[in-house]
């Protein structure tokens, strides 16, 4: 790419990117979502690409609605439904301002991705290596009701989707390791950097110009 695009990474451990949407272990996320809205609304960005860990923020969430006195947003609560609704108004509000916006989808998640569980140790101090699974259906059961909003509020908000798991699973499997026979995971909800950089080709699409990723 001769002229790559800029881009800025706003981020937080735990924040989910939703306004209206708290809770208590993570004080540095208070207006984290208002503050990336504001600083979207500037003429100079062109595409918006929102992505979280949805299916822990979803599913069994400490999380909580402002306004909404529901509590947590566990699946098909008044306050899951209305941390959807603002989603939803957030993704229409940056395309009312003419931008591309992309909705990422939940990678495999687990605890059968963690990487320390790809070593056992004897009795006698050997240490071999395990070989790790992840079974594609046995998450997508949980993660499903969960996918099936998103992509109704993406699709009513004209935003685009990425689904990552058609990119790092088969269909019965997801990926561990790369062909290499590097691991994939830094612990069992993040990929590592290095996979990310060489691998994540899924990501490409949002580099481009943005009259292109609206088609």
């Amino acid at each position: 790419m001769p002229n790559p695009p800029s881009v800025i990474f706003a981020t937080g451990g735990g924040c989910l990117p939703i306004p209206g949407v708290v809770e208590d272990y993570h004080p540095g996320c208070a207006g984290f979502a208002e503050r990336v809205v504001a600083l979207a609304k500037d003429p100079a960005i062109e595409t918006v690409v929102i992505a979280a860990s949805w299916f822990r923020y979803f599913n069994n969430s400490y999380y909580r609605v402002e306004g909404v006195n529901a509590g947590p947003m566990t699946v098909r609560t008044p306050a899951w439904d209305e941390a959807y609704s603002r989603l939803a108004n957030m993704m229409a509000g940056f395309k009312a301002q003419g931008k591309a916006v992309w909705l990422v989808l939940n990678m495999p998640t687990g605890w059968q991705l963690e990487p320390r569980l790809s070593l056992r140790r004897s009795i006698s101090g050997r240490t071999e290596s395990v070989p790790l699974y992840f079974d594609r259906a046995e998450f997508e059961t949980g993660w499903a009701p969960i996918r099936v909003k998103l992509i109704d509020i993406a699709v009513s908000s004209g935003a685009k989707i990425i689904d990552p798991i058609a990119s790092l699973c088969d269909e019965t499997a997801c990926q561990v390791k790369t062909a290499e026979g590097m691991l994939m995971y830094k612990d069992d909800g993040h990929l590592r950097s290095s996979y990310v950089r060489d691998h994540a080709s899924f990501m490409d699409v949002t580099l481009e110009p943005a009259g292109m990723s609206r088609r």
